[in-house]
């Protein structure tokens, strides 16, 4: 795989211009291995697919918080020198009867930053760091439950589905907190593991032309974090995950 070079031209100087300093960053490539397998069960009623796959990065590309000094902070793109992502994917689909359909799949990632020298905050060694936004586990499952009602010609529908998704950092340092000029610690650079279940039930007409259905995110009103950044600013902001939300639906197609 290949990903292009360029410039870092969003905040610049005419001393930076000139010097070139810290504003080209270096093309990407990456080599990558995968080997699956695909299998069948009970005249296909259930099918399992697993993959396992390692992949190798030269001058993996990250946007990162640069503090400029003079009170100018910016948001570029650096270079670090390898990175190493290896992990496994499982996915099952299950007719369990003529109605259910049950889906799941897992998967675990092991990713870091094998070599990037001078990549945490004021110059650090930021090899071996676990990379930004790459839980080490996720997992999702859900069922689909059909069923046709032939007096009022339409289709009973109900699906549920939880996902999971394991503690991630969001900085190059991987800091779960940070001690603001004030003294004041806040959580920052790590969002915890979440779980979320989702739900729908509702009627579909049979010739498609007419569907209604009630729905659920977010059923168990599971607090916490989706992501959190340092802006342009130099501003910690962080958004939280929306509360259980439900509401009415209804699809008409003409």
């Amino acid at each position: 795989g290949y990903k292009s070079g360029g410039f870092n031209l969003d905040y610049i100087n005419a001393n930076e211009l000139a010097a070139n300093s810290g504003l080209e960053f270096d093309k990407e490539t990456v080599d990558s291995y995968e080997l699956g397998l695909k299998s069948s069960f009970f005249d296909k009623r259930l099918t399992l697919n697993i993959a396992a796959f390692l992949s190798n990065y030269d001058n993996y590309q990250v946007n990162q918080f640069v503090d400029l000094g003079g009170g100018r902070t910016s948001i570029r793109i650096t270079n670090a020198a390898s990175v190493k992502t290896k992990g496994v994917e499982v996915e099952f689909s299950l007719q369990a009867t003529n109605d259910l359909m049950i889906q799941g799949s897992a998967g675990y990632l092991d990713a870091d930053f094998d070599s990037f020298p001078g990549g945490g905050t004021a110059g650090a060694d930021a090899s071996g760091k676990k990379l930004i936004n790459a839980p080490e586990f996720s997992a999702a499952i859900g069922g689909v439950y059909m069923r046709d009602i032939p007096a009022i010609d339409s289709t009973f529908m109900m699906r549920a589905d939880l996902t999971y998704t394991g503690g991630q950092f969001t900085t190059v340092d991987n800091i779960k907190s940070v001690t603001l000029a004030s003294t004041q610690t806040v959580p920052y650079g790590f969002i915890d593991e979440m779980t979320l279940v989702n739900g729908r039930i509702g009627l579909m007409m049979h010739d498609d032309m007419f569907e209604v259905f009630l729905w659920g995110r977010n059923l168990t009103n599971t607090d916490g974090l989706v992501d959190d950044f340092r802006d342009f600013f130099g501003t910690l902001v962080n958004h939280p995950n929306i509360g259980r939300t439900y509401g009415v639906g209804i699809v008409a197609n003409f």
